[in-house]
């Protein structure tokens, strides 16, 4: 994939010399050279920092998902941030292990957008995990897992990189030591979709941090903001900064910055 969760993966694979025999892009369109439903704008094609820019630049092979049946036999398979589930005939080519890194300490926050429900539970810290592959989406043995905090205010491409940076550490750890456990997921198990729009609600009778965190951390999506008080709601693009105080909850109050919104420890100003 081409998300900044998926290049650190492939950059430490490369630069650890190790031998990568292809890359498997979900939406490529094979002998086109292009992607099939990506501009190159959204691929950036003539970057080196990106999945296909290092591609490029290291002689790598990609492949169609269609054609992903036909990849040379490796000794691993890995998957980061993938739209499409693997099917058994692919994760058999790798003969020693087929793995997920994934951004949450599994079994909690299984899913396609797991740091979307992490920021809008009020996380600080976010997990991540390096797991097998099986027929269970993101329900495979664990080889290790780990926490990462996330900074406050910081954009959803910052928390792919930092929480991306971490699963890279735990991959290359693994293959180190060249053992692959397979431990089962304990705890307390959640799923969750892709966020519908009332997922983009913020009530304001939330923490100030918490609200602020959670825009940040996904304003890039393109999604516009409810802001939820006493049955009203007042669309925001954008988190634009807080002070913690005393706060009338629901209040809301033009200033230069743009509109200021009481929570339940703070205001919160938004654009």
């Amino acid at each position: 994939m081409p998300g900044a969760f998926s290049v650190p993966a492939l950059r430490v694979l490369v630069a650890a010399g190790h031998s990568v025999v292809g890359i498997v892009l979900p939406d490529w369109q094979q002998g086109k050279g292009s992607p099939a439903s990506f501009s190159e704008s959204t691929y950036h094609l003539h970057r080196d920092d990106t999945i296909i820019g290092i591609a490029q630049q290291s002689g790598i092979p990609i492949f169609g998902f269609e054609a992903a049946s036909v990849l040379p036999a490796c000794d691993l398979l890995v998957v980061a941030c993938f739209s499409r589930r693997i099917p058994a005939g692919v994760r058999g080519l790798a003969k020693r292990a087929a793995l997920n890194l994934h951004p949450s300490r599994l079994p909690r926050y299984r899913g396609p957008a797991p740091l979307f429900w992490q920021l809008r539970a009020g996380l600080r810290f976010a997990g991540v995990s390096l797991h097998h592959l099986t027929d269970e989406l993101d329900g495979g043995g664990l080889v290790s897992q780990c926490m990462v905090s996330m900074p406050e205010g910081a954009g959803a491409r910052e928390l792919d990189t930092l929480l991306a940076a971490a699963g890279s550490t735990l991959l290359m750890d693994a293959i180190a030591r060249n053992e692959f456990e397979c431990s089962p997921q304990v705890g307390e198990l959640s799923r969750q979709g892709w966020p519908g729009a009332e997922d983009w609600r913020v009530p304001c009778e939330w923490q100030v941090q918490r609200a602020f965190n959670f825009m940040r951390g996904t304003d890039d999506w393109g999604s516009v903001f409810s802001l939820v008080a006493s049955g009203r709601q007042v669309p925001a693009r954008k988190a634009v900064s807080y002070r913690l105080g005393r706060a009338e909850t629901g209040v809301m109050r033009e200033v230069a910055a743009g509109l200021e919104v009481g929570f339940a420890d703070g205001w919160l100003t938004v654009v």
